[in-house]
């Protein structure tokens, strides 16, 4: 600092390096010199006075011999010189994405930088060096920032951070709403997991179903139906759930007047079969009598529910 004396005497100020006076082109050193309450402060490069370099503080960034001059009041004194050099070609890193920087968990993205001879590499994520990351190219899986240092001899650079999102695949169940083993002409609802945001595509042996797109699906064909949910460009599809849809069984009926009978005749579906006559009393045979002439209807069932009526 500059501390005025009697008869105009003042002490030459000292110029302070904030780091190392030699580094790459692009590169700087922080010169600074003491600050005191009526000082005023003029930097110069190789005796040339730099425009604006007015404060007690300055970042030099080209070659040459730096002196400050500080005056206070009529007392000026210019300190000693501090040489700076500035050479070599530094590297400049920027890195590229060879695809999309968002995707769901599971998936990756390939990050580069430029390759020229004599350069090193390393990869820092979130700020944190990337242990082996020494290659000009790494696989990024993490949500996060990622940064590379390059270095060529005695220079090196980072490279500005690049993002990096990931997003996770929303949960995929389905549920029925009643018996999955279905007759012909039945249906279940199948039901899969609600949430916000979630959209919805339904598939049938692995095949979508067109404009099966809702939370819920009714189910009338036999096969396995599993559904894919969908948040935000992430998906997740459900384990299978498989509905079964049974024939009914087949029923002729035919009467035997003179003896007084009727019969019912079934086959397909699944036997055995019972029977349920409309007749007073209810009859539980395949053939039954009867003693007043009439229309009678029977309902037939095989071994899994599945009903025919024959009149």
């Amino acid at each position: 600092a500059v501390s005025p004396q009697p008869q105009n005497s003042a002490t030459a100020p000292t110029i302070t390096a904030q780091g190392p006076t030699s580094f790459c082109t692009g590169g700087s050193v922080a010169l600074s010199t003491a600050s005191a309450t009526g000082n005023s402060y003029q930097w110069r490069r190789n005796g040339t006075a730099v425009s604006g370099a007015t404060s007690a503080n300055y970042s030099a960034t080209l070659t040459g011999t730096y002196t400050v001059t500080v005056t206070n009041g009529s007392c000026t004194a210019t300190s000693s010189g501090v040489s700076v050099s500035a050479s070599g070609s530094g590297p400049s890193p920027v890195i590229t994405a060879q695809g999309s920087t968002s995707f769901c968990s599971g998936g990756n993205v390939i990050l580069t930088t430029q390759q020229a001879s004599g350069n090193t590499y390393q990869w820092r994520y979130n700020g944190i060096v990337i242990s082996g990351a020494t290659s000009y190219a790494y696989t990024a899986y993490l949500n996060g920032a990622f940064t590379v240092t390059v270095t060529n001899g005695t220079c090196s650079a980072t490279s500005a951070p690049i993002n990096i999102s990931t997003g996770s695949a929303p949960n995929a169940t389905i549920s029925t709403s009643g018996t999955t083993s279905l007759c012909a002409g039945s249906s279940v609802t199948l039901n899969a997991n609600t949430g916000t945001g979630l959209t919805y595509t339904w598939l049938r042996n692995g095949s979508t179903i067109s404009g099966a797109t809702g939370n819920s699906y009714v189910a009338t064909l036999t096969g396995t139906y599993t559904v894919q949910v969908t948040s935000n460009g992430c998906s997740r599809t459900s384990a299978g759930t498989y509905v079964g849809v049974f024939a009914q069984p087949s029923v002729s009926c035919s009467s035997t007047p003179a003896a007084g009978t009727i019969h019912a005749s079934a086959s397909g579906g699944l036997a055995p079969y019972s029977y349920s006559w409309n007749t007073s009393p209810a009859s539980a045979n395949a053939t039954t009598a009867v003693t007043t002439s009439g229309t009678y209807t029977v309902v037939v069932t095989d071994a899994r529910g599945c009903t025919t009526t024959c009149t």
